[in-house]
């Protein structure tokens, strides 16, 4: 058997490449606890744009090539928190936080965002 050691892939047809320990096309940490989005980990993303409470886009470095996207996230640590995505574009996802039990947008600590899909 042979052993293949690689730091970087990049798909047929992609023009970025990922790192092998992030095979996610995109992935994000932030906090937005205190109303402004601040970046805890990202792996290709450039910046975040605070949309309103409970709203926050997040910037592809590298766009990718359609809308049809796997999109997964979490909302802040502990219980009664939901997360959604409300918009994909090639450029960005914005991601929306709410109150679980009464579904008002809030922002919390230790936002997530994982895309997967195929870079442009």
């Amino acid at each position: 058997m042979s052993t293949l050691k690689v730091t970087n892939i990049q798909a047929t047809g992609e023009t970025a490449s990922r790192a092998v320990s992030g095979v996610a096309a995109a992935l994000a940490v932030w906090d937005a606890s205190t109303g402004t989005p601040t970046s805890l980990q990202s792996s290709n993303v450039s910046s975040f744009t605070d949309i309103g409470v409970g709203r926050c886009g997040v910037n592809y470095t590298n766009n990718m090539s359609n809308t049809d996207n796997i999109i997964s996230g979490a909302a802040g640590q502990g219980g009664n928190k939901n997360f959604v995505y409300n918009d994909n574009s090639a450029s960005s996802v914005e991601a929306v936080t709410q109150a679980a039990t009464t579904a008002t947008f809030a922002d919390y600590d230790n936002v997530s965002v994982v895309t997967h899909g195929d870079l442009a």
